[in-house]
């Protein structure tokens, strides 16, 4: 083997971590391979992971569709100085929350919940 290095740098290797030795470019190409899919197996049992979390917590609060004809406001939204206005029929109501909320609140809130 000879002296010659290659680097290779991405988001999901970290040189500092992943050092490999190889006889030549097709058993590095190999070896960085192997190391991806391991990193992004990982990181699907992460997401799988926070997904069945997501998923428990929303069974346990109960959101539902506002009542009400016309259009209201989302109460986040205007507390944090936000002016919208919407149909009351694309909002909702938290279980143990006061006001109406939109959805991109209510995944917000819930995201918070956990």
């Amino acid at each position: 083997m000879d002296d010659k290095a290659f680097y290779y740098i991405s988001k999901e290797l970290s040189a500092d971590d992943d050092l490999l030795r190889a006889d030549s470019i097709d058993d590095a190409k190999q070896q960085i391979e192997e190391m991806l899919i391991e990193h992004w197996k990982d990181e699907i049992e992460y997401l799988e992971d926070r997904l069945k979390e997501f998923q428990e917590i929303s069974r346990k609060i109960k959101v539902t569709r506002c009542e009400g004809e016309g259009q209201g406001s989302c109460k986040r939204c205007i507390d944090k100085g936000t002016w919208n206005q919407m149909w009351m029929s694309s909002l909702y109501k938290i279980e143990g929350l006061e006001g109406c909320y939109c959805a991109k609140c209510v995944d917000e809130i819930m995201k918070e919940m956990k």
